[in-house]
């Protein structure tokens, strides 16, 4: 396999190949980001979710069944992993509106590296949590759709009282163009036939908002389910701690009055599976024209979810914490020439920077906390990390093969801590932290915490890339 990595590599960098146009020396670059997507796709074993083309595009790529997020919040993780920098609370990347450039205004962004190596970067819909986040590194102004997130007409009865927002789902009788992913599909493919008419390799992000809420999306997704099934641990975890709940985000739209009742976790899973069949289907168009333009084969695509989401897994609805649903997405990276594979070693979004760096032929630690992937899809298994690390507000997380462990270190709920033994538990139904035959667990994995961070704070301020 490392072979046929060197060999692809080879190919870009002296002889190219053959398009309509001579093809640039280096990659091209199709980042997706899909907004809250978790691991419920054919292609991860999911017997339910109808995901076609994500699965089709695994089937082409290497697919990693256990990436997490190092931090479950859309602005954060996107800030982290377009950094390489692990969040690190309370200064960096935590925060609802977190921005890679006012959190740390001296790291190279990924699109910057990349347009300063002569890519032309593209950035469609949501990649950056704001639009002018870090802008500098684009080539063009960032774009957003300008769709209306609800179509249906919102009635008293289902608009939040507090908040005014409509219902938490929709599913109105219209095109896939009315909703603004299916518009971002348009303005991606347009895009692509745009760039594929110059020598300069292109890097373009294209970030799908659904399947984050509310779970809007035309009638003939939501037509693909009937009888959803519910989530089959769908009570707390026995010895959870108060401040491991994430937040009840779904209540702030409205048509919540029955939350966690059968019916309404019914109409949740149901309204999150059509989200995902729609963003499937605006995956699928982009991949084609893709294809069509002769780009697939000096492309590099990557997929991914941004974080986790509970979907009613321990009566929880929503991201914002450091278990195991919250954290988990789905990632999956097609390289041209690499053999499809799918792989189960943990790995974290910190490792996508180097990655592509890797790809480039770039040797830049500047700022980087992961590691490339490129390794461990060589078969470098053996020396492949065995822990990952994720925080949410004061809380430090490990995970590793058979544990995933948390404490709390802020003033507030210091001393609180999680232990799951996957062995026994993987659906993370006990936390066993207080319990005597996991005391030496809970003391390794709190020290291997403490050294990561201690280490994570001597290296908070990087030089800038020159």
């Amino acid at each position: 396999m490392k072979k046929q990595i060197f060999s692809w590599m080879l190919v870009f960098f002296s002889v190219g190949f053959t398009t309509h146009k001579p093809a640039p020396e280096k990659p091209n670059f199709l980042f997706i980001f899909v907004d809250d997507l978790v691991p419920v796709l054919g292609a991860y074993g999911h017997k339910v979710v109808k995901s076609p083309m994500i699965d089709k595009l695994s089937s082409e790529s290497v697919q990693f069944n256990r990436a997490y997020c190092n931090v479950a919040v859309c602005g954060a993780s996107r800030a982290s992993l377009l950094t390489g920098i692990r969040p690190h609370f309370p200064q960096r990347y935590i925060t609802f509106t977190s921005r890679a450039d006012k959190d740390y205004p001296s790291a190279t962004t990924l699109p910057k590296l990349l347009k300063d190596q002569g890519y032309y970067t593209v950035s469609n819909g949501k990649v950056f949590h704001d639009a002018d986040d870090s802008e500098h590194g684009w080539s063009e102004k960032p774009w957003r759709p300008d769709r209306p997130q609800f179509l249906n007409p919102i009635t008293q009865e289902n608009q939040n009282s507090k908040t005014k927002r409509g219902p938490f789902f929709e599913s109105a009788d219209v095109q896939d163009n009315a909703y603004s992913d299916g518009q971002l599909a348009e303005k991606s493919i347009l895009d692509l036939q745009r760039l594929a008419g110059s020598r300069q390799p292109f890097f373009m992000a294209v970030g799908f908002s659904k399947p984050h809420l509310p779970f809007n999306a035309p009638k003939k997704y939501y037509d693909l389910y009937k009888n959803v099934p519910l989530a089959d641990n769908p009570f707390e975890p026995e010895n959870i701690p108060a401040a491991a709940k994430p937040s009840k985000e779904i209540l702030s739209y409205g048509y919540t009055d029955h939350y966690n009742t059968p019916e309404f976790h019914q109409q949740a899973r149901h309204g999150y599976y059509a989200c995902v069949s729609y963003i499937d289907a605006q995956i699928g168009k982009v991949l084609a024209e893709l294809k069509r333009l002769d780009l697939e084969k000096n492309t590099v695509v990557v997929l991914l979810g941004d974080h986790g989401f509970q979907l009613g897994q321990h009566n929880y609805w929503g991201k914002h914490s450091t278990l195991h649903d919250a954290i988990h997405a789905p990632l999956i990276l097609k390289i041209p020439g690499q053999k499809p594979a799918k792989l189960d070693q943990i790995v974290e979004f910190v490792d996508l920077y180097p990655t592509f760096c890797e790809l480039m032929g770039i040797q830049s630690k500047h700022q980087l906390h992961g590691e490339s992937l490129l390794p461990l899809i060589a078969g470098k298994a053996d020396s492949w990390k065995n822990s990952v690390v994720s925080e949410w507000l004061g809380a430090r997380a490990l995970m590793t093969d058979r544990y995933a462990f948390a404490y709390w270190f802020e003033p507030k709920n210091k001393g609180q801590m999680m232990l799951f033994d996957h062995q026994k538990d993987p659906e993370q139904n006990k936390n066993v932290a207080a319990l005597p035959e996991y005391s030496s667990v809970v003391k390794e994995y709190r020290m291997k915490l403490d050294k990561i961070y201690k280490e994570l704070e001597s290296s908070i301020t990087p030089a800038p890339t020159k």
